[in-house]
């Protein structure tokens, strides 16, 4: 029901942009975090970790019962930490076979077929400085039309979604306009590439 004033919203964007862009010869950024993508159906990491005996519970399902005999629990989106020491009741102390139970849980988690999670990142693949060890033991991402979740209250593995789209990764993107593009040699080396191809 909304769709047509959406549209006439955007169109209203469009035209402001172009209106700036004729106003001369100046650096001009549009920059996407994130691109959009189909959403067929909800994955709860959680409950996952739960039916596999990773994530256990002293009663009601909240962040506060989490029993310390509990291995992993996920938060959104999709970073799973082993409940170690940085945690109040974490006892973890046999992390590498843990994550190699855990690596290898979500490289072969399938439905209806199809593979789940694209990759597992291990934390020392991704983070790195002082604080690297506070960040997530692993990060999962899925595969297309799959919405990783890490809801404690939920206790079926997947769920019809309410919505029908959801964020992606590979179609982010950066335009640039006007002048020269050197500025861009101070941007990480990441966004260097993605200019350059």
């Amino acid at each position: 029901p909304l769709h047509q004033g959406c549209m006439e919203f955007f169109a209203g964007i469009d035209k402001a942009i172009t209106k700036l862009l004729d106003m001369g010869d100046f650096h001009f950024f549009v920059v996407s975090d994130h691109g959009f993508g189909r959403l067929d159906v909800d994955v709860n990491i959680n409950a996952i970790l739960e039916k596999e005996g990773f994530l256990k519970f002293t009663g009601e399902k909240v962040w506060e019962g989490i029993s310390q005999d509990t291995l992993a629990f996920s938060l959104d989106p999709a970073r799973i930490y082993l409940h170690d020491e940085r945690f109040e009741r974490g006892k973890v102390k046999e992390r590498e076979r843990i994550l190699k139970e855990l690596v290898d849980l979500f490289k072969g988690l399938e439905i209806d077929g199809r593979r789940v999670v694209r990759e597992v990142f291990l934390r020392e693949d991704i983070y790195k400085g002082p604080y690297a060890t506070s960040s997530p033991d692993l990060v999962l991402v899925s595969s297309k039309g799959f919405n990783l979740r890490s809801n404690l209250r939920y206790a079926s593995v997947t769920s019809k979604p309410v919505f029908t789209g959801m964020h992606t990764q590979e179609d982010a993107f950066i335009f640039h306009k006007g002048g020269s593009p050197t500025c861009i040699e101070h941007l990480p080396d990441l966004v260097r590439a993605c200019w350059d191809g």
